[in-house]
């Protein structure tokens, strides 16, 4: 369109045998955007003309040219008094088009890509020929050098009109980190000549402006030392421990912060905490953000861990989910120790209210045989336990032979060797001693306290005649004479007895 069209001559014979007269003709076009000039007269017999006639067309709008050019042709009466005859005219047909250069609409939206090291991020640059019909030239696309941190492909070669196309691809390279800003990738345009005349005609250049970012993942790095183990603590005690997590993640141009979040625990193992909405930075750890601990609401051993899930974050990328930061937790969980009296057998009822036990002798005649039992003390609190010393004191004064050695690292569920107490008939009356036990709980991480008192009420009467309540049986004076015989080994051997 808008090209200078050189008009085509036709070429016209008289083909009449001599002697005749001559031709005379002339042309013209009612088809719009043709043209048809020219005329001749008196074309002798036998002879052509090539020169007068001419047929071309417009090219102020892009269309089709086709049509038709009518030459009106007469004898020119040479050879009749000058009258001329008019002949049949000839019509020509003619085929042309006329088209315009291709449009091209580039979308210059700038391009921002984003990856993380050894990831992958691409876009295209969408191109049109944007065209009313189809009298419009192909749309070239070639493409320059791509800038730095960038490669391209792709290019577009005689596009259609009214297509587009999203060959021309552009990608980040993702080798390193790194920020590439203030780039373009240049483009050149073209309209292409392959159905005028096979010469390409440039419509300019275009550009998109490029941005790139490429981020090193984050890496979780746990720096408390582990197992994390909380030795020995007690059921209802608190038992968190915070952890040191870091970004370990080389510094570099860009960096991801690193997430991480409780993500759960095997039994007896409790965990809490994330690192924020932003995450951690590569540099100093953060300390206190993430905890791990014991579940102490009963007595056991734990060997388990606690999961963290872990992601990678920035700004412009989905979170990249890395490996669960697995921390191995361990300690045991115990029960304090718990002093109580056992009744063992022998004389008496015994009967506990609280931390107070009473241990009733009822009667007996003077001088009639001991009244003896046997009583145990015992740690009685389920494993694992703290273990359990006790130390005795004897408040009252009385007539009664106690044997009440103290004992060391009594274990759960255990008793003392036998604590043996007798009555001494030789004196009337009416007899008590409370004796109070003393314990103190202790384990392996170095915990040591006293745990609460118990107390044992010891009562006996030594009364002249009438009614014993208590039977003397074979047994009952046998296990008099068994506690006598070991209150004389005990003496001998400085152990405590009391009488």
């Amino acid at each position: 369109m808008g090209a200078v069209v050189s008009p085509v001559a036709l070429s016209i014979s008289n083909v009449a045998v001599a002697p005749a007269e001559g031709l005379n003709g002339s042309i013209a076009t009612a088809t719009t955007g043709l043209t048809a000039t020219g005329s001749f007269t008196s074309l002798a017999a036998g002879t052509s003309n090539s020169t007068s006639l001419h047929v071309g067309m417009t090219t102020t709008t892009a269309g089709s040219r086709n049509g038709t050019a009518t030459i009106t042709l007469a004898s020119d009466g040479s050879a009749n008094g000058g009258v001329t005859t008019g002949l049949p005219s000839q019509t020509i047909t003619v085929t042309g088009g006329v088209y315009r250069l291709a449009n091209p609409t580039v979308d210059t939206t700038p391009i921002v890509l984003a990856a993380r090291v050894g990831g992958a991020a691409s876009a295209n640059i969408g191109v049109t020929n944007t065209s009313p019909d189809a009298f419009t030239e192909g749309l070239n696309v070639g493409r320059n050098a791509a800038p730095a941190g960038f490669t391209s492909s792709g290019a577009i070669t005689n596009l259609t009109p009214g297509q587009s196309s999203n060959a021309i691809q552009l990608a980040l390279n993702t080798a390193t980190a790194g920020s590439f800003t203030g780039n373009a990738q240049g483009l050149t345009l073209a309209s292409n000549g392959s159905i005028t005349n096979n010469t390409d005609a440039s419509l300019g250049t275009a550009s998109v402006s490029l941005t790139g970012h490429v981020y090193t993942p984050a890496a979780a790095q746990l720096n408390t030392t582990a197992p994390v183990n909380f030795n020995i603590v007690h059921v209802g005690d608190p038992a968190h421990q915070a952890l040191s997590v870091s970004n370990g993640a080389p510094v570099t141009a860009l960096n991801d912060t690193l997430l991480a979040s409780f993500n759960g625990a095997t039994t007896g193992v409790t965990g809490s905490g994330n690192l924020g909405a932003n995450g951690l930075a590569v540099g100093p750890p953060n300390t206190g953000s993430l905890s791990v601990g014991l579940d102490t609401s009963s007595a056991r051993v734990i060997n388990g861990t606690a999961t963290f899930a872990t992601a990678s974050h920035d700004a412009e990328l989905v979170d990249l989910a890395l490996a669960d930061l697995m921390v191995a937790v361990s300690g045991t969980v115990n029960n304090y120790a718990l002093p109580a009296y056992v009744f063992g057998g022998g004389a008496g009822s015994f009967s506990q209210n609280g931390d107070i036990y009473t241990l009733d002798l009822g009667s007996v005649q003077q001088n009639s045989s001991r009244l003896s039992t046997t009583l145990f003390a015992r740690n009685a609190v389920a494993g694992p336990a703290d273990l359990l010393d006790g130390l005795f004191s004897f408040l009252d004064t009385s007539d009664f032979n106690e044997v009440f050695n103290p004992f060391n690292n009594l274990a759960a569920s255990t008793n003392s060797g036998a604590l043996l107490l007798s009555l001494n008939t030789a004196t009337l009356g009416s007899f008590s001693d409370s004796i109070v036990l003393h314990g103190t709980g202790h384990n392996a991480s170095g915990y040591s306290a006293p745990v609460g008192e118990i107390r044992l009420i010891v009562r006996g009467e030594v009364r002249t005649g009438g009614t014993v309540p208590e039977p003397g049986s074979l047994a009952l004076v046998v296990l008099g004479m068994l506690l006598l015989l070991y209150q004389t080994s005990q003496r001998r051997s400085g152990r405590t007895t009391r009488h």
